[in-house]
């Protein structure tokens, strides 16, 4: 006899893959914009900092090809991190 597994599909797990793409336009200079990003405290300051932010780690290389890192946790809730990669 050939038993065939009873297990209903919602139960099995699902995998599901994504990607997607942030545009933005900054009402100030290109350079600015650029500067806001390139420039690891900046960025480290208006991306991961804050009143009951602690910042584990953060990396960042702001150019062609290039990736940031950060981990982060707001007060005592579960850690989070952000794996950017930054193309052209």
């Amino acid at each position: 006899m050939n038993e065939q597994s009873t297990k209903p599909a919602a139960t099995q797990p699902a995998v599901s893959h994504a990607t997607f793409a942030v545009e933005r336009a900054y009402p100030v200079p290109p350079e600015r914009v650029f500067f806001a990003f390139s420039d690891l405290d900046s960025k480290r300051r208006w991306f991961a900092e804050g009143e009951g932010w602690e910042v584990i780690e953060f990396t960042s290389d702001f150019s062609v090809g290039g990736s940031e890192f950060s981990r982060f946790r707001f007060g005592d809730g579960p850690e989070m991190t952000n794996d950017t990669q930054y193309q052209n």
